[in-house]
C-alpha cells in the first residue's frame, strides 16, 4: 500500500482531498496532513510518503520550495501539484459547497 501525505493550508481543500477519495481503491492510505510547508517538509522527512500531493502557494514554504528541500535532503517520493486559488476567481463560497455535495 502506497503512502500519501496531504499538504495543503486550506483545511476545506486538504479535508476534501482526505475524506471524500478512495484511497483504498487505489491501494493508497493518507499517512499524514499538513497545513503549510514547514510542516509538510517535516512530515515527508519523518514518514517517507510515497506520494506527496501539494498546493503551490502557501505561506512561508511553497510546495515547490517543500519539495525541492525535502529532495535536497534524500527523499524519493512522486510529487502532485495543485493550484487551488483557482475556486477563490471562479467560484463563490456557495458554489464551491454545491460541488462537494455532489460527491
Amino acid at each position: 500500500m502506497l503512502k500519501v501525505l496531504v499538504v495543503e493550508d486550506e483545511e476545506f481543500i486538504r479535508r476534501g482531498f482526505v475524506y471524500t477519495t478512495d484511497w483504498l481503491k487505489m491501494n493508497c492510505a493518507v499517512c499524514a496532513e499538513a497545513s503549510d510547508g514547514e510542516e509538510g517538509l517535516a512530515k515527508i522527512l519523518e514518514l517517507k510518503p510515497d506520494i506527496v500531493i501539494t498546493d503551490i502557494k502557501m505561506p512561508g514554504m511553497t510546495g515547490l520550495q517543500m519539495i525541492e528541500a525535502a529532495e535536497k535532503q534524500g527523499a524519493q517520493f512522486c510529487s502532485i501539484i495543485l493550484r487551488t486559488q483557482i475556486l477563490d476567481v471562479l467560484l463563490q463560497d456557495q458554489d464551491l459547497v454545491m460541488i462537494f455535495h455532489l460527491f
